[in-house]
């Protein structure tokens, strides 16, 4: 059974979580790197089944959040619709539209004043930070957002050997996201505001660089994605596996509409400016 303080602390590192996603990535860039090229091939095509589990760990958990799930994005529109199964924490279910994410659990419960949706609007969000998303492309969560990142590794990219990642034949890499060479990956008129995000993000982290492992089929389109990730308030420490099952899948999101949602964009920039105090 789900204690209140374990239900109180999965709602404050929700928030946190919410704030991490908002600040990993903006734009679209690509090097000559494999990775980079992996990224372009893997945003070409388009609309994708995708699976994710996430481990975490942090004061107020009586034992580890085990989230796992399943849906489907399309990681060059930033559109998708996931949902998620937390165990004793109940589900959770997400929807990204541009911009713009939506979530609904029951864990939320009376936070959202009646509303069905809780939603925060990235855009809207980074403008408080003096960051222009305009032209920057889509901002996202899960795999849609972690992939923008690969093209800002450094250093050796191990080959670590040969696998099946849902059947299919990979080739898996081991490589560093360095977070401070994001913004040189990006168009120079975007490099500023990228500089300042990643900023605001290893802020948050108390990381500037994250180890990754990537697995690459074939056709050098990305098909699974590992890292570790913290959060310095709490401290919460999350383990996360993202992988492509398939590509070619219509992408069909229902936008919840005005009336069932809560913009708690406003408490994510809260829970943000408390974890850098």
């Amino acid at each position: 059974m789900t204690r209140p303080a374990d239900t109180r602390s999965m709602r404050r590192y929700l928030l946190a979580l919410l704030a991490l996603t908002l600040l990993s990535g903006c734009g679209g860039a690509a090097d000559s790197s494999l990775f980079a090229t992996a990224v372009r091939n893997t945003q070409a095509a388009g609309g994708a089944e995708v699976v994710f589990s996430m481990r975490m760990e942090g004061p107020g958990l009586a034992q580890p959040l085990v989230m796992n799930g399943s849906g489907v994005e399309d990681a060059s529109t930033g559109r998708g619709h996931l949902n998620f199964d937390m165990a004793t924490f109940g589900t959770m279910e997400v929807v990204s539209d541009d911009l713009t994410m939506y979530i609904r659990s029951d864990l939320l419960g009376a936070a959202l004043g009646g509303k069905k949706w809780m939603k925060l609007d990235m855009k809207r969000a980074m403008s408080s930070f003096g960051l222009d998303l305009g032209a920057s492309g889509q901002l996202g969560q899960s795999a849609a957002e972690q992939l923008k990142m690969l093209r800002a590794v450094s250093g050796d990219v191990r080959d670590e050997g040969h696998e099946q990642v849902a059947g299919t034949e990979t080739t898996h890499y081991s490589a560093t996201v360095d977070l401070r060479r994001y913004p040189d990956v990006m168009p120079e008129d975007q490099r500023e505001a990228a500089r300042k995000g990643v900023e605001q993000l290893i802020e948050l982290t108390g990381e500037s660089e994250i180890p990754m492992d990537v697995w690459i089929d074939g056709d050098e389109r990305v098909r699974r994605m590992a890292w570790n990730q913290s959060i310095r308030q709490g401290p919460v420490e999350m383990n996360i596996t993202a992988e492509y099952v398939r590509f070619g899948v219509p992408v069909e999101v229902d936008v919840p509409d005005d009336s069932e949602v809560f913009d708690a964009t406003d408490l994510v920039l809260q829970q943000m400016d408390q974890a850098q105090r």
